[in-house]
């Protein structure tokens, strides 16, 4: 612990007060991605994110609100959201477009970076990057299981454990919360959600290569 100690007040720390002087003008909704932009590309530039995404200032308003109220909440009241939320993913499911509006949400939330790359239709589409797998909604036979996954991302973050998987958390949970609000209106959802532009993303580009993909519009990888 004195090491990790240690380690974040000689280099986390400034990082991170730089960091915040030069986003304390923008919205909260947008620090995190103007900050991507500042930093490299690569497993340095990954990681640094890492610690931006735990520190209040870069957290959304959503994040902020979710965080707060997970520490309030009765094991109970968990109990209870758990089934909302499944009978919310569920009802989502039975709605044509539900399933892919939904992971593609998830996508578009967790990208670091975009690319355009050949489909098997033989055009070009925008491919979202991210800097680990995300763990989607497979079908109405993983509605428990991912919900399984979430709470142990939410584990995850509070212990800064490793996870195999990018944190789907915070946008999977507004989502629910929006479609739940809305009444189930997927239309209604979709447009009420906000979403970052690829203008906000750094665009990987590979002078005189075009990898071929199976990817479609919108695929994180």
């Amino acid at each position: 612990m004195a090491v990790a100690f240690r380690r974040r007040a000689d280099k986390v720390n400034p990082f991170l007060r730089w960091a915040r002087q030069r986003t304390q003008d923008q919205p909260r909704e947008l620090r995190v991605g103007l900050m991507r932009g500042a930093l490299p590309e690569g497993v340095i530039g990954r990681h640094a994110l890492t610690h931006l995404r735990e520190d209040d200032h870069f957290m959304t308003a959503t994040e902020l609100a979710w965080r707060d109220a997970r520490r309030a909440r009765s094991p109970q009241s968990r109990g209870a959201e758990r089934g909302l939320r499944a009978q919310l993913l569920r009802a989502l499911l039975l709605l044509p477009g539900g399933q892919k509006a939904f992971n593609t949400y998830l996508k578009q939330s967790c990208a670091e970076s975009w690319s355009l790359e050949l489909g098997r239709d033989g055009k070009e589409h925008v491919v979202l990057h991210g800097s680990k797998p995300l763990r989607l909604l497979m079908g109405a036979h993983d509605v428990l299981a991912f919900l399984d996954d979430l709470e142990s991302q939410d584990t995850a973050l509070r212990t800064r454990h490793p996870n195999k998987h990018a944190s789907t958390q915070y946008p999977a949970e507004h989502f629910l919360n929006t479609f739940h609000r809305l009444g189930g209106d997927l239309v209604a959802t979709v447009a009420a959600l906000p979403l970052c532009g690829l203008k906000s993303l750094p665009r990987r580009l590979k002078p005189g290569a075009r990898k071929t993909s199976k990817a479609s519009p919108g695929e994180s990888k």
